[in-house]
């Protein structure tokens, strides 16, 4: 089992503590037989579906609350202010998550969420807010939701009491006139800038869905507000930073987040930035279930196409029927391409396979013969070749995107440009 050192007998049963996935998944268990190695021979999982009751009670919060009665201006007007609370919601759906909110003057709803790795939130906890200063004269507003992800509708809902702001008095010096008329001119001190909000709605979204990203700024002089690629590099920016907000379509390529940078050159010169990210939803999930390793979603489901495989004393062939490709996969973790070119004529080579070895034929003998950097690296094959039905899936990676695909025994192979992996390893 993982992460003990019990082993499983070949057929049996065991009593297992089914824990939460904490995410909108239901919990899956694998069953995997791996060799020696590590390397997995064959694997099966079973997803456990949660039991939900016809006339299930509705979702309720039970509690939310905080012990804060007053929150200071300064801290909520450059972004330091933090708000401690608690939360306790009964009859949770396993398609819902929770979302913390302020209302803003006007009505206007933000996030009051600090960044997190996992959207899902669990049902009871605790954890800090990121209030921002409302507006003049006006308390803090804060409100949990419980939000189906399916279609954004509002399941349960409670508002915090309002928070009174508190307001910092900062000691003004006056200098008092010295009456000389040649004196020095006086050094004006600008004030730093200060992000009062930089917020994105919706904060969870479909992949190629639109996200409005608003911010507001103080004492600035120039400010830039920026998309990321996945990855890091700036991608899109702002047509026209000084609106205060920017509507954007996220291109398909982003399939987990994204992420958007503000920058601020303030009126003295100092700079400042901020970040915020939006989850993209994985429509798809992985055909040989989770892994210790967290993975980027897929590109698209899972896609089954005829195949062929053949092992060798250093290596694989594996062709596939939809695009003639033909994978060269060398125990070394190299990867050669190949397009199938044989049109069913005769091949021949000067020399015989040794006994207990085979010279392979078709496609991939030929690759094999014409290429002799192919048969240096891959040695005689050690069966014959097999034909059987290949699942194969892309992984949503902008860059060194991975292909996954199943061989004959079930075992599972990514490769990456012009190296490939057993899966796991």
């Amino acid at each position: 089992m993982v992460g003990t050192a019990e082993r499983l007998p070949a057929a049996g049963d065991f009593d297992m503590v089914v824990e939460h996935p904490n995410n909108f998944g239901p919990p899956m268990v694998r069953l995997a037989v791996f060799d020696s190695s590590g390397v997995i021979l064959d694997q099966r999982v079973v997803v456990i579906n949660y039991d939900i009751a016809v006339d299930a009670s509705e979702p309720r919060i039970v509690t939310f609350e905080t012990e804060s009665d007053v929150l200071d201006e300064a801290a909520l007007a450059n972004g330091s202010a933090r708000l401690n609370v608690t939360w306790d919601v009964a009859n949770r759906l396993p398609d819902s998550n929770l979302v913390f909110e302020q209302v803003l003057e006007g009505g206007r709803i933000v996030s009051a969420e600090l960044p997190r790795p996992n959207v899902w939130v669990p049902s009871q906890g605790e954890g800090q807010l990121a209030p921002v200063l409302p507006g003049a004269g006006m308390p803090v507003r804060l409100q949990m939701r419980v939000v189906d992800m399916v279609d954004g509708a509002t399941l349960a809902e409670v508002a915090l009491p309002p928070i009174p702001v508190e307001e910092s008095v900062a000691p003004v010096v006056v200098e008092e006139p010295t009456g000389q008329e040649d004196s020095a001119p006086v050094d004006v001190t600008q004030p730093a800038p200060v992000i009062v909000m930089f917020t994105a709605a919706p904060e969870i979204v479909g992949r190629g869905d639109t996200v409005t990203v608003t911010w507001d700024v103080r004492n600035a002089q120039d400010i830039g507000v920026w998309l990321l690629e996945p990855g890091g590099p700036l991608s899109q920016a702002a047509p026209d930073p000084a609106a205060g907000s920017w509507t954007i379509t996220l291109p398909e390529f982003y399939v987990d987040s994204a992420t958007f940078m503000l920058y601020v050159t303030g009126l003295d010169g100092s700079q400042i930035q901020d970040s915020l990210t939006v989850d993209v939803i994985c429509p798809f999930s992985y055909f040989f279930g989770p892994t210790s390793e967290s993975l980027t979603c897929p590109e698209t489901n899972v896609t089954s196409v005829q195949a062929a495989f053949q092992s060798f004393q250093n290596g694989y062939m594996i062709w596939r029927a939809d695009t003639s490709d033909i994978y060269v996969l060398y125990n070394s973790g190299l990867v050669n391409r190949y397009k199938d070119s044989w049109q069913g004529e005769i091949l021949y080579f000067d020399q015989e396979a040794p006994e207990g070895v085979y010279r392979p034929d078709r496609g991939f003998g030929k690759v094999w013969i014409e290429n002799p950097q192919v048969r240096a690296g891959l040695g005689w094959a050690t069966d014959f070749e097999q034909g059987y039905t290949m699942r194969y899936q892309r992984s949503g990676d902008v860059k060194y995107a991975r292909l996954y695909m199943d061989m004959p025994d079930g075992s599972v192979i990514y490769l990456v440009e012009n190296t490939w992996k057993f899966l796991g390893q």
